[in-house]
Formats: structure tokens, C-alpha cells, sequence
């Protein structure tokens, strides 16, 4: 567990002193001739590489590492084809191999992808960008990505792409959902979240949807579960993937972020004198809406998992926004004060629930953390 803790507090200080220097050259912008090499670019890709290393060159950690890729690769090598898996992934496993025939090459390979899609995502949208890195690790979405590649590159690519949700543009969205589901299928199910931007979200019509979810639980099970029995998903019902664990803990985490946004979920106020000011509120207040709805249907898939076996993966795209959505929720209170005691509040909370989650649990099998350097043979 050192190997992560030193590797969270190595990213948030380089991400804290690549902010801390851009507002410092901002600032100087007058007095100071722009360098040929911004130190602030440097710091950040240093944080994201601070991430990308420990994953990429981890040998046997995650439980999939084994069971799926490296058996998945190797197949590949042979010419076995796994028609389960996804041309998109295939293909990136084969590209790979042109180069190289050490299964390695792939978690490098991967990574890279992966953090470099999640921290484009932080710069454009998060406001408390250190944070949110913070967030990545202490959510444990860092630790899901460790075990299940595949589908975290998909769900990557998804938190990348809300900026062209944000932006109405639906032909580059849906650009990038077809390629995040050839890696992944369940890219396809993220395609109607579109049409959620710009949606007003009230606090009691978000209670009101989730209580009616909590009541038709049963229902909607059963009707799910039938539609499940003639896809090729249905072997997944009473499978050892069927846990019918609730996950009380991840649940009212869910339930206290929502709530949390949901205080905050207000319209700006009109000034009524700068349009420019006016328009850029109204943008800002899509956007939290939007994200507030998303953690409302990661609640209500949190809610349902205990139910729907592999219903989990699919929160897993809506919930990864969160490391976004909490920094939006501080930045929208106004009291400085409050912001710092939120931001600590936080920290705390989410480092308790990584340690007990990864440290004591070991959550997605990523203990003990072992390197290409320690692999025999």
C-alpha cells in the first residue's frame, strides 16, 4: 500500500505546483518574457506520470491481470481468437505485437491511454484540478482501472468526451463512443446521456425519482433480468459474478455526493448587466447539472447492484465523474472558509475509505503491488 500512498502524494504536490506556477506566470505575464518551456506543463505531465508509471510496469496486480490479459495476449500470439472481447482491443493488442511479443507492452500501452484521456478531462473541466487528482485515487477508480483495463480505457474516453456534450457537439461524441466501445461494448449505453445537457435538475424531483426507484426495485429486476436470459450475458445470472452484495458503504457515499450536489444544485442569479456574465452562468449551471444527474444514476445503479449481477460496471462510467463533480460542488460556495473545510472534510473521508477499501479489503486484488522487474523468468 507505501507504493500507492507515496505515488497520491507525489501527483498532488507535482499538480499543486503546476497550478501554483501558471497563477504565478499569469500574474507576471507583464513583466516577464514567456519561456520556451513552461514549468507548469512540466509539473502537470510529471503528476500524470507519477500515475502512469505504477500502473504500467505492475506485474500480477489486479485480478484480471492474469486471468484475462496476459492469458488474452498470449492467445493472440497464437493465433486464438476470443470472440468475447472487442475488435477495438483486439486490434491495439495486435498493433502491439508488431513491435513486441512480451504481454507487458499492453499495461504500458494502456495506462498511457487511460491517465492521458483522464487528466485531459481534469484540465478542461475540473476547477480544483488538484483534487480531483487526489479524487482519482481516493474514489479507488484508480485501483478499478487496475483490475478491469479494458473498460476503464471506455469509460476514460467517455469523461473525456462530456466536453462535446457540453459543447452540442454530437458528431464528435458520438465519434468517441464508437471508439470507446470497441474496446468496450458498454460505451454504446453512455450515448443517450447526450441528451441529458441542459436539463434542470431539482433537489425534491431528484428525491422523489430516487424513492420511486428504491419502491419499483423489484420490478424493474425482474424485467431486466428477463432481457439479460437472451443476451450473451445471461450466463452472469447466478454466476459467481452474481454476489447480490449491496455495497452499503459505496451506496451512501453515493447518496451523501448527491445530496451534497443537490444543496447546491441553484440557479445563478442574472446581473443584468454584463450578458456576457449572464451567459457564461447559465453555461456553468448546465454543466453542474448535468454532472448532478449523472451521480443520481450512479446512485440509483448503486442502489440496484445488489440485484443485477455486473450492474456495477456500468456505474462505474457514471460515478468516475464524480472526481469533477466534488470539485464543482465546493467551487459554487461562496464562504472560503466552508471551501477549505469541504476540501479537508473530503480529503479525509476519501482517504479513509481508500485505505479501508484497497489497504485492509484489497479491493480489485492490487495488493501486493509487485513490477516487471520482480517477474521470474
Amino acid at each position: 500500500m507505501l507504493v500507492y500512498i507515496i505515488m497520491t502524494i507525489l501527483a498532488v504536490i507535482f499538480s499543486a505546483l503546476a497550478n501554483n506556477y501558471k497563477i504565478k506566470y499569469k500574474e507576471g505575464l507583464n513583466t516577464q518574457k514567456k519561456t520556451k518551456i513552461d514549468s507548469g506543463t512540466i509539473l502537470w505531465y510529471l503528476s500524470e506520470m507519477t500515475l502512469i508509471i505504477v500502473a504500467a510496469i505492475r506485474y500480477d496486480v489486479g485480478q484480471d491481470y492474469m486471468y484475462t490479459y496476459v492469458p488474452y495476449f498470449n492467445g493472440l500470439l497464437l493465433g486464438n481468437i476470443n470472440k468475447n472481447i472487442e475488435i477495438g482491443f483486439r486490434l491495439l493488442n495486435e498493433f502491439i505485437q508488431f513491435f513486441s511479443k512480451d504481454y507487458i507492452w499492453i499495461f504500458i500501452v494502456c495506462s498511457v491511454i487511460f491517465f492521458h484521456y483522464i487528466y485531459k478531462a481534469i484540465k478542461e473541466q475540473s476547477p480544483m484540478k488538484t483534487l480531483s487528482i487526489f479524487l482519482l485515487v481516493g474514489t479507488t477508480y484508480y485501483f478499478v482501472f487496475l483490475n478491469t483495463m479494458r473498460q476503464m480505457l471506455a469509460v476514460a474516453i467517455f469523461v473525456y468526451a462530456i466536453k462535446f456534450i457540453k459543447e452540442r457537439k454530437l458528431l464528435k461524441y458520438l465519434i468517441y463512443m464508437f471508439v470507446a466501445s470497441t474496446i468496450h461494448t458498454s460505451a454504446l449505453i453512455l450515448i443517450p446521456i447526450y441528451f441529458l445537457y441542459g436539463i434542470k435538475i431539482k433537489p425534491m424531483k431528484a428525491m422523489i425519482i430516487l424513492l420511486i426507484a428504491i419502491a419499483i426495485k423489484p420490478v424493474v429486476t425482474n424485467v431486466i433480468l428477463k432481457i439479460l436470459e437472451f443476451t450473451k450475458y445471461s450466463y452472469y445470472i447466478d454466476s459467481r459474478f452474481d454476489t447480490n452484495e449491496t455495497g452499503f458503504v459505496v451506496l451512501a457515499m453515493n447518496i451523501c455526493v448527491l445530496v451534497f450536489a443537490l444543496i447546491y444544485a441553484r440557479t445563478s442569479q442574472k446581473s443584468n448587466i454584463d450578458s456576457t456574465a449572464d451567459n457564461m452562468k447559465i453555461e456553468e449551471d448546465k454543466k453542474y447539472f448535468f454532472f448532478c444527474f449523472l451521480q443520481l444514476l450512479s446512485t440509483l445503479l448503486a442502489w440496484y447492484n445488489d440485484a443485477i449481477p455486473l450492474l456495477n460496471r456500468i456505474r462505474w462510467a457514471l460515478g468516475l465523474p464524480i472526481i469533477i463533480l466534488i470539485p464543482l460542488i465546493i467551487k459554487r460556495e461562496k464562504n472560503q472558509n466552508l471551501r477549505l473545510l469541504y476540501t479537508f472534510v473530503i480529503v479525509v473521508l476519501y482517504t479513509v475509505y481508500a485505505l479501508y477499501t484497497v489497504g485492509i479489503n484489497n479491493a480489485n486484488s492490487v495488493l501486493p503491488y509487485t513490477t516487471i522487474f520482480q517477474r521470474g523468468g
